[in-house]
Parts: C-alpha cells; sequence; structure tokens
C-alpha cells in the first residue's frame, strides 16, 4: 500500500483528462452547496445582521469606507453602549456588505446568495489546495464535500453576520495556493506568486482575526516536508520562505492594536491555570462535535472549570495529547496525516484570546468557530477512511465501504439543512435558542426585542424581566456556584445584560403609552451602565413625552456627549429648545393675561394651552384651546395649535377648518401654509397640497420649504397619474 511520506505540491501534468475530472468535481461541489444552503435564500436578517447591516448607515454609502480601516468592527455606524474592552477589526467585511448595499439595497435575500457564493468559492478552493498537496482528487472531493455541508458552520453561512468565516477562508486558502505553487516556480514567477501570497494573505487578515496563524501552518508545512540533508541553505530558503507571511502578521498586530488600543493581561496565575484546562475542554468538545454534530445552537457558552483536576478536564487533555502524539507518530510514515491534525490545533491558537486575556469566565463557544480546524479534521479524516479502504479485500467489502462514506455527507447535509432554517427569522432563530439554553438572560433580551418589534407588549415584558432575573448569576442558584477569580467578568457582564434588559422593559411601557414608568426603567438601566448612548436618549425621549424638558433635555446631551453622531439625538435636541422657546412664550402670554384681569381671555386659554400640550396632556390643551376659539374666532395660534391636535388624531377635515381660519386671520403666515398643504394631501386633495405648499415657498423662500414643496409635488404625481 502506498504511503503519504511526503507533503510536496502536485507535479504539472497537461493531462486533459485530468483537468476534466477537476473541474468536474469543482462544479458538483458547487452544485452541491448551493443544494444544501438554497433555503437560506427566504431567511431574514436575524440577530447581529440587524445591527450590522438593516439599521447600519455606514454600509449604505462608500463616503464612510474610510471608517471601515480605522475604527473596531462592531462599532463603525453602530452608536456607544458603552466602554469596550475588546472588539474585532474586520474591514473586508465590511466593505462586502457595502457592495451588497449597492446590489440588493436590503434585500436579505440578497446578502444570502452572497453568503453561499463565498462559501462555494471557499469549499472548490480547499478542494484544490488538497490537490495540490498530492492528495487524490477523490479523497480532496470527499474532504471538501465534509467541510462544506458539515452543520457545525451552518451558522456562518445561514446567518449574513457569519459572512467572515467564508470571505477570509476565501483569502486565506487562496493565500495557502499561491504558497504552493511558489514551492515549484521558477524565480521570475516565484515574485509573482509571492505578491499573490502577501495580498491575499492581508485581505484574510483583514476579515478575521483568525487567519493570524496561517504562518505557523506553513510552518508545519515546512516542518513535515522530508529534507533528509537540512544543510545551511535550505534552512536559510525555508526562513526565507516564511519571512513574508509572518512580517505581514507582525505588521498587522500592530497596526490593529492601535485601531482598537486592545489591552492584554494575563490573568493570575492560579485562574490562568483553569483557564488553559477550560481551553482544552473546550478544543475537544470541538472534535467531538466534528465527528458527533449533535446537539448543535448557535449562544453556545461554555463555563470555566473549577478544578485542573476536574474528570473533564483531564479527560479532555489526555484526548488532545494523544491526538497530538499520533500527529508526531505519524510524521514520517504519513506526512499528510500528521499536517492536517496540526492544522487542527493551529487554526484552534487564536482563540486562546479569549480564555487567556478576557475577564468573562463564561465563554462563548458557538459551533462555527470550527469553521477552520474543521478543514483539518475532514481532510485527515477522509485521507483515514481511504487507508481503511485500501486494507479491505474484495469488491464487495470495499463497495459497502463506499456506500457507507457516501452516507456520511447526506446525514450532515440533511442537519444542515434543519440548521439554516434556525435562521429564518429573529423569532425563530430566538425560540430555538431557548429551546437549547433557558438560562441564557442574552436570548431572552433577543426574544423581547423581538416580540417589541411585533407589538406584543406584554409578551415582550415578560421575557425582558426574565433576561433581568437572570442577569446576574452571582445571585442567580439555577446557574451554580463560579470558580475562585471569576467574579470580575461575570460583574462585567451581568450589568451589560442587566442594563439591556431594564432598557428593553423601558421601551415597551412607552410603547404602552406608560412613559412615567419607562423613565423609572431607563433610569434602572444606567445605574448598570450608564456609558450608554442609547439609553440615555431614550430617557430624554420619556421625559419630552411627560413634559420634563429640561430633564430631556440633559438627557439628550449626555447621550451626545458619549456619542456625537447619535441618530435622532441632535434632532430631538434642537426640538426641545424649540418647545422651551414656545413654552416660555405661551408662559409670558398666560401670565400677562391674568396679570391685566383677563383670565377667561383667548389669549389666556392659549398660553395655558400650550403649556399643558407640551407637558404631554392633549386632551385636555384641545378643551382649553376650544374655549380660547370661543373667545376669539379668529385668534391665529389657537386655530393653529387646536389643528395640529385634531389632525393628530385623525379628525383632518376639521382640522382643514382650523388651519384655514389661522391663514385668514394671517395671509403671511408659511407655518399655516403648510399644515394645510399637508392636511389636503392627507385628505386626497393632491392639487389643494401642491397650491398650498406652493404659496409656503412662495412666503417663505429658503431650503426648507422648497424641498417641502418638492415632497409634496412628488407624492402628489402617483395621485394625478392615476386620476388620469
Amino acid at each position: 500500500m502506498k504511503q503519504d511520506n511526503q507533503i510536496s505540491p502536485v507535479l504539472e501534468e497537461n493531462k486533459p483528462l485530468r483537468l476534466f475530472r477537476t473541474f468536474a468535481l469543482a462544479m458538483l461541489l458547487l452544485i452541491l452547496v448551493f443544494v444544501v444552503f438554497s433555503n437560506t435564500l427566504a431567511n431574514d436578517f436575524v440577530f447581529d445582521d440587524s445591527s450590522m447591516i438593516k439599521n447600519n448607515p455606514a454600509i449604505r454609502s462608500p463616503r464612510y469606507v474610510k471608517l471601515y480601516f480605522i475604527r473596531p468592527f462592531f462599532s463603525v455606524g453602530q452608536p456607544v453602549t458603552g466602554p469596550v474592552d475588546y472588539d474585532y477589526y474586520r474591514p473586508l467585511v465590511l466593505v462586502s456588505y457595502l457592495l451588497d448595499y449597492l446590489l440588493w439595497n436590503g434585500s436579505p435575500g440578497g446578502y444570502h446568495l452572497t453568503n453561499i457564493v463565498l462559501q462555494s468559492i471557499s469549499a472548490i478552493l480547499f478542494f484544490l489546495v488538497l490537490c495540490r498537496l498530492n492528495v487524490a482528487a477523490p479523497v480532496s472531493f470527499f474532504a471538501a464535500v465534509l467541510f462544506a455541508v458539515h452543520p457545525a458552520i451552518a451558522d456562518s453561512v445561514a446567518g449574513v453576520s457569519g459572512r467572515s468565516d467564508p470571505l477570509c477562508a476565501l483569502f486565506l486558502l487562496s493565500a495557502f495556493y499561491c504558497f504552493l505553487m511558489m514551492k515549484q516556480a521558477s524565480q521570475r514567477a516565484k515574485r509573482v506568486w509571492l505578491a499573490g501570497l502577501s495580498l491575499c494573505y492581508l485581505s484574510a487578515l483583514m476579515t478575521k482575526e483568525n487567519a493570524i496563524a496561517f504562518p505557523f501552518l506553513l510552518g508545519a508545512y515546512e516542518l513535515l516536508k522530508p529534507n533528509p540533508a537540512r544543510s545551511e541553505k535550505s534552512l536559510r530558503d525555508t526562513l526565507n520562505t516564511l519571512l513574508p507571511s509572518f512580517t505581514i502578521a507582525v505588521a498587522y498586530f500592530l497596526w490593529r492594536n492601535t485601531v482598537i488600543n486592545s489591552s492584554f493581561s494575563l490573568r493570575e496565575r492560579g485562574e490562568l491555570l483553569q483557564r488553559s484546562a477550560t481551553s482544552a475542554v473546550v478544543a475537544a468538545e470541538y472534535l467531538l462535535m466534528a465527528f458527533v454534530p449533535g446537539n448543535l445552537y448557535f449562544e453556545r457558552f461554555t463555563r470555566q472549570v473549577e478544578t485542573v483536576l476536574s474528570p473533564r478536564a483531564v479527560v479532555s487533555v489526555a484526548v488532545l495529547l494523544i491526538l497530538f502524539l499520533a500527529a508526531l507518530f505519524l510524521r514520517k510514515r504519513h506526512a499528510h496525516m500528521s499536517f492536517f491534525i496540526l492544522w487542527f490545533f493551529i487554526f484552534l491558537l487564536p482563540f486562546s484570546y479569549f480564555f487567556l486575556f478576557v475577564p468573562e469566565s463564561i465563554f462563548f463557544t458557538p459551533p462555527h468557530f470550527l469553521y477552520f480546524p474543521l478543514m483539518g479534521l475532514t481532510a485527515a479524516a477522509a485521507l483515514a477512511g481511504n487507508h481503511v479502504r485500501g486494507y479491505l479485500r474484495g469488491r464487495r467489502q470495499s463497495s459497502l465501504f463506499l456506500a457507507c462514506g457516501a452516507l456520511i455527507p447526506c446525514l450532515l447535509a440533511v442537519q444542515t439543512i434543519g440548521r439554516n432554517g434556525d435562521w429564518r427569522d429573529e423569532f425563530t432563530f430566538f425560540s430555538k435558542m431557548l429551546r437549547h439554553d433557558p438560562l441564557n438572560a442574552r436570548t431572552y433580551i433577543g426574544m423581547g426585542n423581538t416580540l417589541l418589534a411585533r407589538g406584543q407588549m406584554g409578551h415582550a415584558l415578560a421575557r425582558y424581566a426574565q433576561a433581568y432575573e437572570l442577569s446576574d448569576p452571582l445571585r442567580n442558584e439555577r446557574a451554580g456556584p463560579f470558580p475562585d477569580g471569576a467574579k470580575e467578568g461575570m460583574i462585567a457582564i451581568s450589568n451589560y445584560h442587566a442594563a439591556a434588559a431594564s432598557a428593553g422593559m423601558g421601551d415597551a411601557y412607552f410603547a404602552l403609552g406608560e412613559p412615567e414608568n419607562a423613565v423609572e426603567m431607563y433610569l434602572a438601566a444606567l445605574e448598570q451602565n450608564a456609558f450608554n448612548s442609547v439609553i440615555h436618549y431614550k430617557l430624554g425621549r420619556a421625559y419630552e413625552y411627560i413634559g420634563s424638558l429640561e430633564k430631556a433635555l440633559a438627557s439628550y446631551d449626555r447621550a451626545l456627549r458619549l456619542d456625537k453622531n447619535l441618530s435622532g439625538a441632535r434632532a430631538s435636541r434642537e426640538i426641545i429648545l424649540l418647545k422651551k422657546e414656545v413654552y416660555d412664550q405661551a408662559k409670558r402670554v398666560y401670565l400677562t393675561s391674568h396679570l391685566s384681569g383677563r383670565e377667561k381671555s383667548a389669549d389666556a386659554y392659549y398660553g395655558e394651552a400650550i403649556m399643558i400640550r407640551l407637558s404631554g396632556k392633549g386632551e385636555v390643551a384641545e378643551a382649553l384651546l376650544r374655549e380660547a376659539v370661543k373667545e376669539d374666532p379668529f385668534h391665529f395660534g389657537a386655530n393653529l395649535a387646536l389643528g395640529q391636535i385634531l389632525s393628530e388624531r385623525g379628525a383632518n377635515e376639521e382640522a382643514l377648518g382650523n388651519f384655514s381660519i389661522a391663514y385668514a386671520s394671517v395671509p403671511t403666515s408659511a407655518v399655516a401654509a403648510k399644515e394645510l398643504a399637508l392636511t389636503s394631501l392627507v385628505l386626497k386633495d393632491t392639487l389643494g397640497a401642491v397650491r398650498w405648499a406652493a404659496k409656503a415657498y412662495e412666503l417663505a423662500p429658503d431650503q426648507y420649504y422648497e424641498q417641502f414643496l418638492w415632497d409634496v409635488q412628488r407624492l402628489s404625481a402617483p395621485a394625478k397619474k392615476t386620476a388620469s
């Protein structure tokens, strides 16, 4: 039986049959990926998709591209919600979202199609890399299929925000392919392949942090390549080969640290041992997940082990040690197998960051973190299967073995198709997550947000309350005890989740028309997270609704100090200032009327009505304005304000009469003409709407009324065509 005792690129063969076979298998792989992931085309924007794509203004215009490269990934176009201890740097992912927006606008199906295309290309590149490594084409194809349709990586394709995995794989595998071609190229061609390697590797780093492990993969390749006479020259050549990728990795690390300003502080020695044991547990779980992919779900967390001598930690370390020793043992006889086992370990290394540096003691370990390590495991599994088949005697045994092997990707594909459906919409997604993990506060918050968007306020409040209850695991008995040294990180998580849950309850109360309760919940949220600009903005909105203009202004100012680009806060602040000015004027009118003994005059009723209206009591204000109109039927301010109140509650015909009287009283009022235009438009009187909008622009020929006239004309145009 032939042994794969070398890892080397295949020799160039210009055989049409071989090229046709490779092309045919690549196209078959493309079709398989499209078939398995085609049901994601009907998926909506889910989870991080909403903030990163659906509600992110920074991916809608090329003018924001500069920000992609100088800001952390989750802060581009997003409001400030608190200090960030660690973040991601993935500018090319944002570029891909921008290109998608230019192609598909806001249609989710287009974004999902891009993900499928990227996954297809990555699978084909993986197949070509294996072929280039002199792995037999059928074995390479089988390994690529196992990788491409594995349910553990479904989240990377089914969720648009998971795109960083297939996009990074595209660049990383391209870089590896350039490296393999460079090894066999002439001196002149080597420069071209080196340039391709450098560009692709830099692009991979700009897509996902996992690419930092790539130089170590090349080192493993060079180490396992047979070289009995390792002279000084050959060692120097090897170092020269690896130097470009290591140089790029170091430069990227320095640049990334400058952009994100990351802090790398190791935990204390005792806790560090526990965290290292936990990382071994997670690695062993990923190993098991690759071969027995059961009970997979996105919101998967692993708690820090209580002691390094726990049975789970000891067994995990033993399994990993055996696998690593097997890789060393197979180095000479089965170098391919050894290389792909090391591939698994190498691409798990970047995740050690979470275990060694971040303060949390519950680690986010979703299935899609297996994306890059899975390539090595599927290749090793395919090679192992091929070796086993070589020992079988008889065509019947071999055929039965091949049939069983073909059944494996079919079973994986069925499970992947099912997992794709978890991302159908947010309600389905969070329902699935709660079924798997009913103690996850973050999932309850997400479900609360989903129910709030659906208008189910009562159910949303219940979910937020459950999230708040679960947000402090230090008090939550169901969460169980935590190891020593873990409380620091858990308090940070607790505060974040408690703030989000309290703010969600504030949103629900505000939607229910209970602004006083909303204020109470927003204040409770700010006690947990005082740096959240959005909560300050929402608190200001609630204060404004109940008429506390000074407090509303202070909240808007705090929101803008935290995030000067916060959408809506600046405009709300300007509105508050105008309301304060109107309130002060109304107060002066009211006081003047009373001081002059005209308590029952139209001015007195009008001034009191405006103050009450700005306090959020519209019905009382309407009654007072009617009294003002009785006293003076042609009172400009009273008729204008009464018309606005009537228009807000849908009494547009009556409002039109009040606006007409206001305009007749003051024919130079552009505001009255504007209100007449808006009300006419609501009443389907498009000709009247355009006439009044033109009059408003004639009375106040500025940019605002010019835009207003243009908008009215545009909205009236379809109605005119229909009438004709």
